[in-house]
């Protein structure tokens, strides 16, 4: 299946404002976009590009971070992982969110992990992950108060990259990853499972 191409499109301009600390806000967002005119692929892009602009400031009056980096695209699957950061005018501090997303280039749909796990597998990769995810925050040394259920996953060419739950700015420096083998996670998924 032939890969699909894409190119990072890039979004970035200051704005002079005296409510700034720096004088001024920028924006700075990188994006892929796929170059294929598909009704699929335009479904994907669109998106894309909602998530880049799902948080952001009033008018564009505030600083905005967003980047986007393509882990794996091989013709049934489109993964990505992103950052992204705002702050606007009498925000206290600048917010940020990690997360990911994989896209089945077929439907066009998101993958969703627990749709693709066979049921009578799921405790025991539930059991693996818990265990993956403690393991890595011990090698970090910041396992407390750090959540080790799994928040999102990406793909690359080898494996499935799962990372804990760290949906806030004050969980951030929580953040870990577990890779798993994809020939190995194949026993936990289902036979139709677009992961394969």
């Amino acid at each position: 299946m032939k890969e699909e191409t894409y190119e990072t499109k890039t979004i970035f301009f200051t704005r002079e404002d005296d409510a700034s600390p720096m004088g001024h806000w920028k924006t700075n967002i990188e994006y892929p976009v796929i170059l294929n005119n598909s009704p699929t692929i335009k479904k994907i892009n669109a998106s894309i590009l909602q998530m880049t602009t799902e948080f952001q400031c009033d008018d564009q009056n505030g600083d905005k971070q967003f980047h986007a980096e393509v882990t794996l695209t091989n013709g049934k699957i489109f993964s990505l992982k992103f950052s992204d950061s705002w702050y606007c005018p009498g925000m206290p501090y600048t917010k940020g969110r990690t997360g990911a997303i994989t896209y089945n280039l077929k439907t066009g749909e998101e993958i969703e992990i627990n749709n693709e796990i066979e049921r009578s597998m799921s405790v025991e990769l539930n059991k693996k992950l818990n265990s993956g995810l403690t393991k890595a925050l011990k090698i970090k040394q910041i396992e407390e108060g750090c959540p080790t259920e799994s928040g999102y996953f990406y793909l690359t060419r080898h494996d499935v990259v799962f990372v804990n739950k760290s949906d806030d700015q004050e969980t951030l420096q929580c953040e870990v990853e577990f890779r798993i083998n994809r020939e190995e996670m194949k026993k936990y998924i289902t036979e139709n499972s677009a992961l394969l």
